[in-house]
C-alpha cells in the first residue's frame, strides 16, 4: 500500500509539473504575412523596394521627380546657385527677398518693391507727402527738387550744384558766368552788366 501511495504521489507531482510548463510554440518555416502590410515590390521609374519603410524609394543622392515620373540625380550646383527639384536644374539663388523671374531670367523684387544696393535687399517703395519724392538710394522720402536742384542732406534743402545759382524769375538753376573786366554778373537778369 505504501508503494501504491508513493507511486500515486509521484504521478500527481509529475502531472502538476507538466501543467506548469509553458506550451510549446509552433514555428512556421514560412510565416504568413500580416494582412495589414501591403507589399508592393513592383517599383517604377528607377526606384527600388525598401523593406524597412515598406515603400518604393530612389537610391541615395537621387530624388523622385513627379513631373518626369522617375528618379533623378541631385546635382551639385555652382556657387550662387541652388538645385530646383521641380525644374530638375540649377537656378540662381536669389537673396534679399528677391525671387526668380522666368520671363526675364533674373532675380527681381516683387511689385511695389525695389532693390537697394546699399542695404543689399528688396525694400518697399514708399508713398511720400505732396512735394516729396522717394529717394531709392537713401531709402527715404525727400523734398522734390526742381529746376536742376538736388537735395542736400547736410543743409536739409534743395540746392543748385557748385558754380550754379537759383534764378527765381526763370525758376531753375543757372550757371554763374565769368564777366569781362569792368562788368559784374547780375543774377536777376542772368547776364553780365557794367559796374
Amino acid at each position: 500500500m505504501k508503494k501504491a501511495l508513493i507511486i500515486a504521489v509521484v504521478i500527481l507531482i509529475s502531472s502538476q509539473f507538466a501543467l506548469a510548463q509553458p506550451p510549446k510554440r509552433t514555428v512556421f518555416k514560412n510565416p504568413v504575412p500580416n494582412p495589414r502590410q501591403i507589399i508592393n515590390t513592383n517599383c517604377t521609374g528607377g526606384r527600388s523596394w525598401n523593406a524597412g519603410t515598406n515603400k518604393c524609394e530612389c537610391k541615395n543622392n537621387f530624388y523622385w521627380n513627379d513631373r518626369l515620373n522617375q528618379c533623378r540625380p541631385i546635382r551639385t550646383c555652382a556657387p550662387g546657385e541652388t538645385f530646383d527639384r521641380e525644374k530638375d536644374e540649377c537656378v540662381t539663388r536669389c537673396t534679399g527677398g528677391q525671387s526668380w523671374n522666368d520671363s526675364t531670367n533674373k532675380c527681381e523684387c516683387k511689385n511695389n518693391f525695389y532693390w537697394n544696393d546699399r542695404l543689399n535687399q528688396c525694400r518697399p517703395i514708399r508713398t511720400c507727402a505732396p512735394g516729396e519724392t522717394f529717394d531709392r538710394e537713401k531709402d527715404v522720402c525727400v523734398t522734390r527738387c526742381t529746376g536742376g536742384q538736388s537735395w542736400n542732406a547736410g543743409t536739409n534743402k534743395c540746392e543748385c550744384k557748385n558754380n550754379f545759382y537759383w534764378n527765381d524769375r526763370l525758376n531753375q538753376c543757372r550757371p554763374i558766368r565769368t564777366c569781362a573786366p569792368g562788368e559784374t554778373f547780375d543774377r536777376e537778369k542772368d547776364e553780365c552788366v557794367a559796374r
